[in-house]
């Protein structure tokens, strides 16, 4: 029973903060990639609007 309960323990504690990671590193990536395609729309209009 208790050396179930160690492994349980182990396994949440490695497994948790490994997940915790993941979740933030994808949001980041996700921002950046919005982000990215705010700049180029914005970019391209302002192109536009020099040229009119």
């Amino acid at each position: 029973m208790t050396k179930e309960l160690i492994i349980f323990i182990i396994i949440v504690a490695v497994l948790a903060p490994w997940l915790l990671m993941n979740t933030r590193k994808n949001k980041k990536r996700s921002n950046n990639r919005r982000e990215r395609g705010f700049m180029s729309d914005y970019l391209e209009k302002k192109k536009k609007d020099k040229k009119e």
